[in-house]
C-alpha cells in the first residue's frame, strides 16, 4: 500500500500530526488483519527523525547542565558562584530559544495559511482513511 501526500502538507507544521494519524490508522489496520506494516519514505523518516531529535535534545541539555555544574564546581568550589554562572547562561539560553521560536512561528504561520486542505481530523487523507476502515 502506498500513501501519497501533497508537498504543501509535508512542508507545513501539520506534517507531524498527519504522520502520527497515518501510523495510528495503519497500526489499527495491521492488528485487525494480522499484518506487519513497514514504513518508509522521506516524509516519514523526516518526521520520525525530527521527533527523536526533539526528545533527545532535552536529555542533552540536562546532561550538559550537569557536566557544566561539575566543572564549575571543580574550579570555584562555591555553589553560590556556580548558581550565578548558570543563571546567566540560562537567561541567555532562554532568550535565544524564545527568539528562535518567534521567528519559526512567524514562518510556520505563513506556511500554515497556505495549506487549507490539511487538518488533524483527517482532511488531508480522508480517502485513505475511508479505504482502510
Amino acid at each position: 500500500m502506498m500513501v501519497s501526500v501533497s508537498a504543501d502538507v509535508m512542508n507545513s507544521p501539520a506534517r507531524v500530526g498527519l504522520v502520527k494519524d497515518i501510523l495510528e490508522i495503519t497500526e489499527h489496520f495491521s492488528k485487525k488483519h494480522n499484518l506487519q506494516m513497514n514504513y518508509s519514505g522521506l516524509p516519514y523518516i523526516r518526521v520520525v527523525n525530527a521527533e527523536n531529535i526533539k526528545g533527545e535534545m532535552y536529555m542533552f541539555i540536562i546532561l550538559s547542565l550537569l557536566i557544566t555544574t561539575f566543572i564549575l564546581y571543580l574550579f570555584f568550589r562555591s555553589f553560590r558562584i556556580i548558581g550565578f554562572c548558570l543563571l546567566i547562561v540560562q537567561v541567555f539560553d532562554l532568550f535565544a530559544i524564545r527568539l528562535r521560536h518567534e521567528t519559526e512561528s512567524a514562518r510556520n504561520h505563513d506556511q500554515t495559511h497556505k495549506v487549507h486542505e490539511c487538518d488533524t481530523n483527517g482532511g488531508g487523507y480522508s480517502k485513505f482513511h475511508e479505504d482502510l476502515t
